[in-house]
């Protein structure tokens, strides 16, 4: 079991491959027991690397950038071990982390990470944090500086407690397809381990395997997050209206649309992955959706023949993800200020393109699953003065995980004056 989450870990730190991802099919083999501690341990190394590091350089005497990937990975999977989980023995965290440091075949580095290792179990050295408030507090809930100085800027006196929201283990919400069921009804099958949360998304007190689920297997729920699933409730779509979703993939606000439409009607859905489309499909026909028309298509560019043609149009558009951190932690190590710019630029041109398919009185949602002002507040500032025909329904919402427990969330919506 910890040979695979190492190996998961590897890809995803030193390969760049997604740990979501990685999670469904690298641990698919692995009993439900062994499945949940590798993901623990995997997300918990993700999500406070920084941190691991600081408390491995403070009993190493060997320099962090000289040490081998595969044993800093060792290292750093023994150290949360240490120091997050308290129903790990101390013998087995060494005993383990020495197991792969053969596996690997580094087996010249077993002294030096058991005595690393044996170091923290006895904690008898002050851990090595940099100085300076914003310095410490990026290294202990290891986070970027730039992330730390950006939501300290946006958010006077609330960046500890997101920083620490980001590091929590985040629900396991689903959407009620309600095309098939009530939330009720979910609810009175699954028996007491669902409570609802927000109109037809409901809480899951434990996971649900994807290929053995009765009820998933019969497109009766969709796995979203509540901050997700309240974007297409802001777009508010009605029966037999005309939807775009101008970058759709994997397809669950889509979907979600269709839902509140209660199938009736057209939703034009776009996006620059044909195999994405696919999966749009799949799981429009797993969620009994019959409206949906995938067509590949850049967001950006213009296309004529819709033209002023939609009710309801969607940005949900590409993000730094900075608000889903809970669950894809990486991204934090990988994102950079250059990123935020570029997808910035990238959103502006987006909108204005989509302000040019909506009906006069018609309605346009912009979304993002981040917490980044040049991208979010910027965009909505800078698409509100070049398209004056829009005006915003109300406030834009910024969603933040350590206020409402949910997923970092951004959503404006404008109305095109008739």
């Amino acid at each position: 079991m910890r040979y695979t989450a190492l190996k998961i870990l590897c890809d995803v730190l030193e390969n760049g491959k997604y740990s979501n991802l990685e999670l469904i099919f690298g641990l698919e083999n692995l009993s439900d027991k062994d499945r949940a501690l590798a993901t623990n341990i995997i997300y918990g190394v993700l999500q406070n690397k920084m941190r691991l590091d600081c408390i491995i350089e403070t009993y190493s005497k060997i320099p962090l950038k000289k040490i081998s990937p595969d044993v800093l990975n060792i290292l750093r999977m023994g150290v949360y071990q240490s120091v997050f989980m308290d129903k790990i023995p101390a013998y087995a965290i060494t005993n383990e982390s020495i197991k792969l440091v053969k596996k690997c075949r580094k087996t010249s580095a077993s002294g030096f990470v058991n005595a690393v290792l044996r170091g923290v179990l006895r904690g008898d050295r002050e851990i090595k944090y940099p100085e300076g408030r914003l310095e410490y507090l990026s290294a202990y809930y290891s986070c970027p500086l730039w992330i730390c100085k950006m939501w300290d800027k946006m958010f006077e006196g609330k960046l500890e407690n997101l920083l620490a929201s980001m590091n929590e283990k985040p629900k396991t919400s689903v959407r009620v397809n309600t095309l098939k069921m009530t939330a009720e009804e979910f609810i009175n099958q699954r028996g007491g381990e669902v409570s609802k949360l927000h109109k037809d998304v409901v809480l899951l007190q434990s996971g649900f395997d994807v290929k053995n689920d009765e009820l998933f297997l019969n497109g009766c729920f969709y796995p979203q997050d509540e901050a997700s699933a309240m974007v297409a409730q802001l777009l508010d779509p009605k029966k037999g209206q005309t939807v775009m979703d101008l970058c759709a993939a994997p397809g669950g606000k889509t979907t979600h649309i269709a839902q509140i439409m209660e199938n009736e009607g057209e939703i034009f859905a776009f996006d620059i992955y044909e195999h994405k489309l696919d999966l749009i499909n799949k799981t429009a026909e797993r969620l009994g959706v019959s409206i949906i028309r995938t067509l590949f298509g850049d967001a950006k560019e213009f296309r004529q023949e819709f033209s002023e043609k939609a009710d309801r149009v969607l940005v949900d558009a590409p993000c730094s993800g900075l608000g889903i951190l809970r669950r894809k932690p990486e991204i934090k190590y990988t994102k950079t200020e250059n990123d935020i710019i570029e997808l910035a630029e990238l959103q502006k041109k987006t909108m204005n393109n989509a302000a040019k398919y909506v009906k006069k009185g018609g309605v346009l949602v912009y979304s993002t699953c981040t917490i980044s002002d040049r991208e979010n507040d910027g965009v909505t500032k800078e698409f509100l003065s070049k398209n004056k025909d829009f005006t915003l329904a109300k406030e834009p919402l910024q969603l933040l995980p350590c206020d409402s427990g949910t997923d970092g969330f951004y959503m404006a919506k404008f109305i095109k004056q008739g």
